[in-house]
């Protein structure tokens, strides 16, 4: 079971995420080595390139997220176990986009279409009024 925490930088998830796995003194991770390659993982993988090439202005820091993104896949694919995830696919995707002024809509559009398979069971959405988040 997948359960992702989304909200502003400085909610708390994180925090949160810590409380309720603290008294189990380990951390779930998938490790790198157990990624499975399949047509979702590759499709997914195409698209959020696409969007990070194609979002004005061009960064390299961009192209990193997105591949950091590609690789988090993972997480979603380990479902025998419970995780709990502070920064899930919706926070990267969101930081993703953050800093760009122009994007394609149709490709954000392949990129969510392709993302359905990984998507988790369940959204912990953190409410935090924005001065106290930032």
């Amino acid at each position: 079971m997948i359960i992702e925490c989304v909200g502003l930088p400085g909610a708390g998830k994180t925090t949160i995420c810590c409380l309720v796995t603290a008294p189990h003194s380990k951390k779930g991770a998938v490790p790198v080595s157990a990624s499975k390659i399949d047509t979702a993982s590759l499709r997914a993988a195409w698209h959020i390139v696409l969007l990070s090439l194609s979002a004005r202005p061009i960064s390299f820091d961009r192209l990193k997220r997105g591949f950091n993104l590609v690789v988090f896949l993972r997480h979603y694919r380990a479902r025998e176990q419970t995780i709990l995830l502070d920064q899930g696919l919706v926070q990267k995707l969101w930081s993703l986009l953050l800093d760009a002024s122009h994007y394609s809509a149709a490709r954000l559009d392949n990129v969510l279409k392709s993302l359905q398979p990984f998507a988790p069971d369940h959204l912990l959405w953190i409410v935090t009024p924005v001065h106290v988040a930032a």
